[in-house]
């Protein structure tokens, strides 16, 4: 069982049922172990440039944020994170990862591409869920064209 847990920390609605709903079906289309578990949270603007500019040098507001547990040690060294590698849950629960989003950003996004906030949220965790599985759209273009390609095959799998 995909397992989705959703932190919001901003005072706006977030649509839980359907993003739980999108991440079960990319878990599955991306043939991920069903017994995944991922933690989503939703942040304004201040917060998010102060992660990005922390977590990859960039001093400037993103839309999505994801950091793969198992490799989180390897984006920068940090005196909470430990050396080695995490060691493997007891429960036999695949910890993916965590997925963060800008909802000002998401907002704006929508509005541009005249998609409803559901569809761009969906799209942002899609996203983001492709990172913690492999995916990488900065490792060149190749890579990109992939990425977007199987962002948009599940996105039409959700119909939204």
């Amino acid at each position: 069982m995909v397992n989705l847990e959703i932190n919001n920390l901003t005072a706006s609605r977030i649509p839980g049922a359907l993003l739980k709903k999108s991440a079960k079906k990319t878990i599955k289309e991306l043939k991920i172990r069903k017994d995944t578990e991922i933690s989503l949270v939703f942040v304004g603007a201040g917060r998010m440039k102060r992660l990005n500019k922390f977590w990859r040098g960039k001093n400037r507001v993103t839309d999505v944020l994801a950091f793969n547990l198992n490799q989180a040690n390897k984006i920068k060294k940090n005196k909470f994170l430990p050396e080695e590698n995490f060691i493997g849950p007891l429960d036999n629960v695949l910890r993916l990862g965590e997925i963060i989003i800008c909802l000002p950003v998401a907002k704006k996004q929508a509005k541009i591409r005249e998609y409803s906030l559901d569809r761009e949220l969906t799209v942002l965790l899609i996203h983001g869920i492709l990172h913690l599985g492999g995916y990488d759209h900065e490792k060149s273009e190749k890579e990109e064209k992939k990425m977007m390609e199987k962002q948009e095959e599940i996105l039409s799998k959700l119909k939204i």
